[in-house]
């Protein structure tokens, strides 16, 4: 697995075919002979349907700077990143041989926010020819401003091809990954930069038909005086001091205590406080008989690697109960396991039903071998016995999978895995171990469903074994791996991971995370010893859980690359540091003098894009969207966190 992964940036993904209606005319000339000829034809409408007056939200992968998010921002440009690679152009903001791409951000600060105002209206009452499908009862969001303003901060039709391109990343390394390799995505990118000590307001804005001087009437201001535009999405955000950076989020993480557990209890014996430093937490306890009690509890997420102790099958939780002697207290950490196992087992219908079946099947091939051999005995001719039992792999399958998910905890709820917030504050980093022996307690509880006798016990304690190695076998490719990544891994020895909450998960939940063996000092290294990711998911908005393939001693954690965002130099005034045909960025070639229109922030597209086509001495025609978006782009922030020994 390499780490030498790339940004690709390219001009743009035009579809076959741009949503509208079309009309295929077919005709057919038959010589009948004897100088008879007959015409046959057919028409047929085609309706090739895109999104025009709304976008679905899953459409929308990322906003920069996110949603409701507080930072730096004074010297980026807003974009959107869309996942849909062809939707810029499947429809045309100029002439329909133009390719204009349709879709701009207009970026409004506080001092405009109360001349804009937003609707819910009819696609009806917009004035606009309707295409197949559209129903004018339909509804829509427009957003309305005046013209002069619009004017100010509008692209010019000859900049909308520079704010749009399409990236390729690599997403094996975030909670989305898939195995279909790199991700395809859409980003359309403002022209105005956030106003300091303001929340500004980013506005998604459809502009079909806006440079087409033949349909622009739609567009023609009101008695007011404004303008009103397909409004498909926007977000604000407020550009502040830099503590709300993604980089002073993700650096000034809380990492004491290192690993999940309790911190340090004043009043505690030694013993206690031991158990507290093992990930263990008293719980209240009542026991069958009524009584109360305190318990020790300790989730699967431990803070150091645990010997494997616990034996299976178990007949009930209570064999997987411990006691403290030296405290007097139980401790319900395995036994939990066992009973949630259940439960959640019980909870599947399907997995309930499949085990059922395959463990009935089992019970017949039983029945029938030992038919064969007394058969064998008694007659000589095993061939007499009854025909074998149908192959319960189907049902083995189902099973395998759905053990494969519990056992990298899908499903397991929150509360089990982190027991007390205290363990996982706000802003947090945390390092662990997969406890084997709670895993085990987990599964082996779902695979105890219809254990109610010791024949079902017996029956159960042959197929442990083979169960536990499939269900480990299927846990690897639970994660959809990339496509350069080896299919079948080789079963790790351990699993460990972090644990992270931070107000950066939900404003950039696409980060990228990647596991290492060693710690790394330099690049040179990073592919042997990266770990395979077998499970990377938010548990909640603001929580993310990783789990990799072997022992994790450093962490590294990025932004998306899909999400890397563009904007300006700024010491005093702005400039651009410039990037070679490579992508590194060269000292030499700066842009000192940034060409703004005569409107606060608003940069003039055209101008800056003459003054980077010198500097770096192309002709225009070589310089596309792509090459300005590498030119525009600011670096990528990764920050690396290093397992300690507490």
């Amino acid at each position: 697995m390499s780490d030498n992964r790339t940004v690709e940036f390219i001009q743009y993904h035009r579809p076959d075919l741009k949503s509208g209606d079309y009309t295929i005319q077919i005709q057919h000339q038959v010589d009948l002979g004897f100088g008879d000829t007959d015409s046959f034809s057919e028409t047929k409408v085609l309706s090739v349907r895109g999104e025009r007056f709304k976008i679905a939200s899953e459409e929308i992968v990322a906003y920069f700077p996110p949603d409701g998010s507080f930072g730096d921002f004074s010297n980026c440009l807003p974009h959107i990143v869309i996942s849909k690679s062809t939707l810029p152009w499947e429809r045309t903001a100029g002439t329909e041989t133009s390719g204009t791409p349709w879709l701009a951000i207009l970026l409004i600060d506080s001092s405009e926010f109360a001349q804009v105002k937003t609707n819910t209206v009819t696609i009806g009452n917009l004035g606009w020819p309707l295409e197949s499908g559209d129903q004018i009862s339909d509804s829509c969001q427009t957003i309305s401003l005046p013209k002069k303003i619009l004017d100010s901060i509008i692209p010019l039709e000859s900049e909308m091809n520079r704010l749009t391109h399409v990236r390729l990343v690599e997403t094996s390394d975030k909670a989305t990954a898939t195995e279909d390799g790199p991700g395809e995505f859409a980003i359309v990118v403002g022209n105005r930069i956030g106003k300091p000590g303001s929340v500004n307001t980013a506005y998604l804005v459809s502009l079909e038909g806006y440079y087409d001087s033949l349909i622009n009437s739609r567009y023609a201001p009101d008695s007011m005086g404004n303008v009103t535009l397909v409004l498909l999405s926007k977000w604000s955000f407020s550009a502040e001091s830099e503590q709300f950076t993604f980089k002073h989020l993700v650096s000034n993480l809380n990492r004491n205590p290192s690993t999940p557990r309790l911190p340090d209890l004043p009043g505690l014996s030694t013993v206690a406080q031991n158990m507290v430093k093992s990930g263990c937490l008293p719980l209240p306890h009542r026991l069958r008989q009524g009584d109360k009690t305190v318990s020790w509890y300790r989730g699967p997420l431990v803070p150091y690697a645990v010997p494997v102790t616990a034996a299976f099958p178990a007949s009930s939780s209570d064999e997987l109960t411990l006691y403290d002697s030296n405290n007097g207290i139980f401790n319900l950490s395995y036994s939990a396991a066992w009973e949630l196992g259940r439960l959640l087992g019980l909870q599947s219908r399907s997995f309930s039903i499949a085990l059922y079946r395959w463990k009935l099947s089992q019970k017949r091939q039983d029945i029938l071998v030992a038919e064969k051999e007394l058969i064998s005995q008694l007659f000589g001719d095993p061939s007499l016995a009854a025909a074998d039992a149908p192959s319960g792999s189907d049902w083995q399958d189902i099973i395998n999978g759905w053990l494969g998910k519990l056992s990298l905890l899908i499903g397991v709820p929150f509360s089990y895995l982190v027991p007390d917030e205290r363990m996982l504050p706000m802003e947090s980093i945390r390092f662990f171990e997969l406890d084997t022996n709670w895993v085990d307690s987990l599964i082996d509880g779902a695979f105890s469903i219809g254990r109610s006798t010791a024949g079902d016990l017996a029956s159960d304690q042959k197929t442990a074994t083979s169960i536990r190695q499939s269900v480990v076998q299927t846990s690897m490719k639970v994660r959809k791996l990339s496509s350069g990544a080896n299919p079948s891994p080789q079963v790790p020895q351990k699993i460990a991971g972090v644990l992270l909450r931070s107000s950066a998960v939900a404003g950039w939940p696409n980060l990228e995370i990647r596991g290492y063996a060693t710690p790394q000092k330099d690049a040179n290294n990073l592919a042997t010893d990266q770990l395979i990711c077998l499970r990377m998911d938010h548990l909640s908005k603001d929580v993310i859980l990783c789990l990799f393939a072997g022992e994790l001693l450093q962490v590294d954690i990025q932004l998306p690359s899909e999400g890397v965002h563009f904007g300006l130099d700024f010491d005093q005034t702005f400039s651009k540091e410039l990037r070679d045909p490579n992508g590194d960025l060269e000292t030499n070639l700066i842009l000192n003098n940034i060409p703004f229109r005569d409107y606060t922030g608003v940069l003039n597209i055209d101008l800056l894009t003459n003054e980077i086509v010198q500097k770096l001495n192309v002709t225009a025609d070589q310089f596309t969207s792509a090459q300005f978006a590498m030119q525009m782009v600011e670096g990528v922030d990764k920050i690396s966190f290093l397992k300690t020994q507490e």
